[in-house]
């Protein structure tokens, strides 16, 4: 999971969480909008199987998501794969909806 801002901690807890009960998952928390870490993402989309970012700043209906769902997507555009998942407040509804991706 891609995360920025004030929602890491939470996430940094909900990762932990779903690690103990034996799921495989991460966390990045951007430090800095930019530069955009373009080079960094791509690193680590590169060892993942799933990458998901979490970005509050989006509106509803968006084509195109926030700004850091942006910047991933722009970054990893010449990549390849692709899922989008709308998930409800439950971080293990989460994880477990992302394991099923392949």
């Amino acid at each position: 999971m891609i995360i920025y801002g004030d929602l890491a901690l939470q996430m940094e807890e909900a990762v932990d969480q779903v690690r103990e009960e034996g799921y495989k998952v991460g966390m990045v928390k951007l430090r800095h909008f930019r530069p955009f870490p373009v080079e960094d993402i791509i690193d680590v989309a590169k060892k993942t199987k799933v990458l998901g970012v979490i970005d509050r700043a989006m509106a509803f209906g968006s084509q195109t998501g926030g700004p850091i769902s942006c910047e991933v997507k722009t970054a990893l555009h010449d990549t390849q794969g692709g899922s989008y998942i709308i998930p409800n407040d439950n971080s293990k509804y989460t994880f477990e909806k992302i394991g099923t991706l392949e």
